[in-house]
């Protein structure tokens, strides 16, 4: 066993004992607040390397797409407009180990609905499909509008 191994067993146990105990919507919860604080420091590492409070809308996608990739994940634009973007995934950060822990996608959505809204002003994120509900492959829309579109909602930190 590897470090990462030991690190992906011990979130992967810590995960299922969390939905078990206290529930699927407080380990949603739980990891709701995690990734909002983990979220709040990637914003302020790229907003600092990029000398601006946030990256244009331009490159928005790239940064999330970045930032992912140096965690592990394998996302990849599928659609951008004004209004939204939408990524693809098809290795998950948190490894094989994800199935059938749902909560800990919070951590996606909690991430780019952060850095998102901080850019934006407004993010709602919709994980329309996830590895870890067994869908193969993660499906995120990210909005930037309060549209009809299912989703959670994020508000830029004032």
């Amino acid at each position: 066993m590897d470090r990462e191994s030991f690190l992906a067993d011990t979130l992967h146990y810590l995960t299922k004992v969390l939905e078990t105990v206290a529930g699927e919507e407080e380990a949603e919860a739980f990891f709701s607040t995690v990734g909002s604080d983990v979220g709040h420091i990637i914003y302020n590492q790229y907003a600092s390397q990029l000398e601006k409070e946030c990256p244009n809308g331009e490159i928005l996608p790239d940064v999330l797409i970045d930032l992912e990739k140096r965690v592990g994940g394998a996302f990849r634009l599928i659609e951008k407009d004004e209004n939204r973007i939408v990524l693809e995934n098809s290795a998950c950060p948190f490894g094989e180990k994800v199935q059938g822990t749902r909560s800990v996608c919070m951590m996606t959505s909690n991430i780019f609905g952060h850095v998102t809204s901080n850019c934006k002003g407004y993010a709602k994120v919709n994980l329309e499909k996830t590895i870890a509900r067994g869908d193969g492959l993660c499906r995120v829309s990210v909005s930037f509008n309060d549209d009809a579109t299912p989703g959670l909602e994020y508000f830029a930190d004032d």
